[in-house]
């Protein structure tokens, strides 16, 4: 019951919300949930936090994004890349 209640906290608080770096909602549009006694849909969740100035010591909330885990990772290589060529160009 608990993990139902805390997937149906989460399309609560996800609603309208959209991926920091692909602008795109989290939540499926196709699928009408229903709230009260724990029933909202099982949808897959690919989101974690980013910190827009790279410091994970710095949990304000006004520093933290939600984003999808793929487009986040895709953001953190393209920074190690980026440095990497910037040190063989050097």
């Amino acid at each position: 019951m608990e993990l139902n209640k805390g997937r149906e906290l989460l399309w609560h608080f996800l609603e309208g919300e959209k991926c920091f770096f692909c602008n795109k909602g989290f939540l499926p549009t196709d699928i009408e949930p229903k709230f009260g006694n724990a029933r909202a849909p099982i949808f897959d969740m690919d989101i974690t936090i980013h910190h827009k100035n790279g410091n994970h010591d710095d949990n304000r909330k006004a520093n933290r994004r939600v984003a999808h885990q793929s487009c986040h990772k895709s953001y953190h290589a393209k920074l190690v890349f980026k440095k990497w060529r910037a040190e063989v160009a050097a």
